[in-house]
């Protein structure tokens, strides 16, 4: 973490995202703060605001559900959109990556369900006029939808439901994590044409 943190000495920086999976599971709000949003606060928070795109750890811990109470989005959410100057964000939640009915969440997980809302969302957000008119088109997710017949159901089910509408909209670029493993893809080498 304190890797990360050095990066942002730059006072320059407009804001800050977390691209999920910040701590391993949400058992109480003192993993948040000792996982990441102290050392934030301490380090650039103060002036410089932070967004954290759920990962789906952030899903794991009978705290998981409190996740909106410190985390407020615009669309009251996990996902949403932010304008900041000539630049668009999409900041999509991929949800978890094992299916509902995996032992994780004893049959209470709803994750498909949920992903099914966000593509309606979405197919609205890429029609906007903010989302045509901006000159960059940003997608934040956790979960990359791409990566091929290994793919565990969410990010799979993401893929068959995200890029289909994504790759209608001149997205310029998707960042992502969960892999824990750098890679560079393109139009060439994935169902993504960004």
């Amino acid at each position: 973490m304190e890797a990360l943190l050095n990066t942002f000495e730059d006072k320059k920086t407009d804001m800050v995202f977390y691209n999920g999976d910040m701590v391993s599971h949400v058992p109480n709000v003192e993993m948040l703060f000792d996982g990441f949003v102290n050392s934030s606060i301490e380090r650039f928070a103060k002036q410089t605001p932070f967004y954290l795109v759920r990962g789906n750890h952030e899903t794991r811990g009978i705290f998981a559900t409190r996740f909106l109470d410190y985390f407020p989005t615009p669309t009251g959410k996990t996902y949403f959109t932010l304008k900041h100057g000539n630049v668009f964000f999409i900041i999509l939640d991929g949800g978890e990556d094992k299916p509902d009915i995996d032992l994780e969440y004893y049959e209470t997980a709803v994750y498909d369900q949920y992903r099914r809302e966000e593509a309606e969302w979405l197919k609205k957000v890429v029609e906007s006029d903010d989302c045509k008119n901006a000159k960059y088109r940003i997608v934040l997710m956790h979960m990359p939808p791409i990566g091929g017949k290994n793919m565990w159901h969410g990010p799979k089910y993401s893929g068959e439901l995200f890029l289909p509408i994504l790759n209608k909209a001149n997205i310029t670029v998707m960042l992502s994590g969960h892999t824990h493993r750098y890679s560079y893809d393109t139009p060439e080498t994935t169902d993504a044409n960004f």
